[in-house]
């Protein structure tokens, strides 16, 4: 028997030892507790390690007169705290794994740091004069009737926020809300627009009617593209978001007003006043198309003040679409210095946060010719094949490809090389049979060596082409924080050409979450809160850029050269004024007068057997290109037309040059086997 009490007294400390108590001090929490849990309650003192403590998600209870919610935070698995209309002045730590937190009338006078996945927050009508800092999975903020001077800085994510009757006088620059109300504050500087993001095209207007400050009535259009997981045709939270889409807003009457990149969350706007316009999105070419009846891809709205329902539901094209996205470079390219070569490749629809190749397998190669020496492979990318200068790599399946890191490759350019000395990469992705655009599984471009080094630059590529010449001119906008502190806001302004043509405008590439406007023929590229780290810190890390490309008008011709210039404004400095970037047709030599012949082609894609069809009699000469500028084909058209034999040729993308005595034509043919 006293063996039996020994053993029996040993287990009881044992198990208190793996109990750890503490004090709830607020009795009605401590009945709410013990009611909600009660094998963990012994008094007012609380297990923390007992089960029902550390699996619970949901704690809810109001207006039964708490003070002090001690305790909550051993609750590790609470992803709902609502504590609405009691009497408490403080907060303890909140628990870890917390998502929505509504804690509305009380008498609350801080709110501690916030867990990392909070989406929702309501601390309306409380006694706070600040705020922590906002994670950035936050979608939906109410913090109006409180003591507020100011706001921390808004993440990207956020898409609801009201904060009306507070004492803010300035406001920070957010990202695009769909809902907001921030009336009743006693602004001084509204809206706060520092030269970063003030285009003077898009001025959001931040207060609701009735504000006593002067602020506008909120006017315009705000919508989401989403992915409809569940098919119901409306946008749910289960819902994925997708980004990059191309909007583009056009008038009653047809005329294109301005276009715009749904943001990182799948929110778009159109900052109009009232009238009546479609928003449209081109699925031409691209891997998406829509899922549902309305709005399809465009929908006529009538604005009056502030619609923010034009939601777009897209989902995958049959097939797949694989193929290159952009070629970009990071790093000096000056003799004997390193940089990074970028291949974003694989499957397109990643651009877009969709999967639509998933299971495709395939390779990507590219060969890159100039004064360079390969070093290896990038920082957590793939590592190629390499033979000579190819480098390939063979996919077993496109979907778990992260286009933009897995093909960055390390050069460092030749000691002996000279200031302009050109570097190319010619790269091509296959399949090409069954692929929905195979126009993209081939791409070429080219940089230069330079002999001095601004890090506030405008590149573009091809800089001369062909009379005739109707593919893109790539640009791309480098700029680097050479400050001595990090910038919080930047925005890149550009006036594109009057010989771009905007219907083709896409941007490619960015390094740096953006939001994006193109009005007029004026361009806008915001990077709010990207907290760029200065070049002396992080060298590497101050440094960002943006691409973009556009096809010239058919009306285009020599002399004329088509001339961009940017302007990089760091937070509240003046602009930055980049180099102008030069596009030039060449004149052939031996060929004067020269004029564009109208060329017809198809079809186009072909087996290789294809029609030409010109707008003139006159004898021309064809010569058919490969990727790699070989001719491959040589012959000569009478009478306006002809038919191609080009069944022996390999799937791929071919040039067709067609010349007369004093005219031109060139267009692209893709052969698909």
């Amino acid at each position: 028997m006293k063996k039996l009490f020994t053993l029996f007294a040993l287990l009881l400390c044992l198990t208190n030892l793996k109990a750890q108590f503490v004090t709830v001090p607020d009795a009605n929490f401590v009945t709410w507790l013990q009611a909600n849990v009660p094998s963990a309650m012994s008094g007012n003192q609380m297990d923390t390690t007992d089960v029902s403590v550390t699996t619970y998600s949901t704690i809810s209870f109001s207006n039964i007169g708490i003070t002090d919610i001690t305790g909550v935070q051993y609750f590790d698995s609470c992803k709902t705290l609502s504590c609405a209309y009691n009497q408490l002045t403080t907060i303890p730590a909140l628990p870890p794994k917390l998502t929505f937190f509504y804690c509305p009338g009380n008498q609350i006078t801080s709110i501690p740091s916030l867990p990392k996945n909070i989406k929702y927050i309501n601390c309306s009508n409380n006694l706070l004069s600040n705020l922590p800092n906002l994670p950035n999975s936050l979608i939906a903020l109410y913090c109006q009737n409180n003591f507020l001077s100011n706001l921390p800085i808004l993440p990207l994510s956020i898409v609801t926020l009201f904060c009306q009757n507070n004492n803010i006088n300035c406001f920070a620059p957010f990202n695009l809300i769909t809902n907001f109300d921030i009336s009743n504050n006693p602004f001084t500087c509204l809206p706060n627009y520092i030269p970063a993001m003030n285009a003077g095209t898009l001025n959001y207007p931040l207060c609701a009617a009735g504000n006593t400050n002067g602020c506008n009535l909120t006017e315009g259009i705000i919508g989401f593209t989403y992915k409809d997981n569940n098919t119901n045709c409306s946008k749910d939270a289960g819902d994925n978001a997708l980004k990059n889409i191309p909007l583009q807003l056009y008038s009653n009457t047809g005329t294109l007003l301005g276009q715009t990149y749904s943001a990182i969350n799948g929110v778009y706007q159109f900052p109009q006043t009232a009238n009546t316009y479609t928003v449209a999105i081109d699925t031409i070419g691209l891997p998406f198309t829509s899922s549902c009846i309305y709005p399809g891809l465009d929908s006529t709205i009538t604005v009056a003040t502030l619609d923010t329902n034009i939601n777009f539901a897209l989902t995958c094209k049959p097939g797949f679409d694989v193929g290159v996205q952009s070629i970009h470079t990071n790093g000096i390219i000056f003799p004997g210095q390193p940089h990074v070569l970028n291949v974003n490749a694989g499957d397109i629809s990643h651009w877009y946060n969709l999967n639509c190749a998933s299971g495709t397998s395939g390779t990507l190669s590219f060969s890159v010719n100039g004064p360079v020496t390969y070093i290896g492979p990038g920082a957590g990318a793939l590592t190629p094949v390499v033979a000579g200068n190819v480098y390939t790599y063979n996919i077993a399946d496109f979907g778990p490809i992260n286009n933009n890191t897995d093909f960055q490759l390390l050069f460092q350019t030749n000691t002996t090389a000279q200031a302009g000395d050109v570097i190319c990469v010619n790269a091509t992705v296959t399949p090409i049979s069954g692929d929905n655009n195979p126009t993209n599984n081939t791409y070429t471009f080219c940089y230069n060596v330079v002999n001095s080094y601004d890090p506030n630059i405008k590149e573009t590529y091809p800089e001369n082409v062909q009379p005739g010449f109707n593919d893109w001119l790539t640009y791309t906008i480098h700029f680097q924080n050479t400050g001595n502190a990090p910038a919080f806001n930047i925005r890149l302004a550009d006036t594109l050409d009057t010989m771009l043509d905007l219907e083709t405008f896409q941007v490619i590439n960015y390094s740096h979450q953006n939001l994006i406007d193109l009005t007029g023929r004026v361009l806008n590229v915001r990077f709010p809160n990207i907290q760029l780290p200065d070049s002396t810190s992080n060298s590497a890390g101050s440094i960002g850029f943006i691409q973009y490309r556009a096809k010239p008008k058919a009306t285009w011709v020599s002399p004329y050269q088509i001339k961009n210039t940017a302007y990089i404004y760091f937070d509240y400095n003046a602009p930055i004024v980049t180099n102008t970037t030069l596009n030039t047709i060449l004149i052939p030599t031996g060929v004067h007068n020269q004029t564009e012949t109208v060329m017809n082609l198809y079809p186009n894609p072909s087996n290789g057997s294809f029609t030409i069809e010109l707008n003139t009699k006159e004898k021309q000469s064809i010569q058919v290109f490969d990727i790699t500028g070989n001719v491959v084909i040589s012959q000569t058209i009478e009478n306006g037309k002809t038919i191609i034999d080009g069944i022996h040729l390999a799937s791929g993308i071919y040039n067709i040059n067609i010349k007369g005595s004093n005219s031109v034509a060139n267009k692209k043919l893709v052969i698909v086997k």
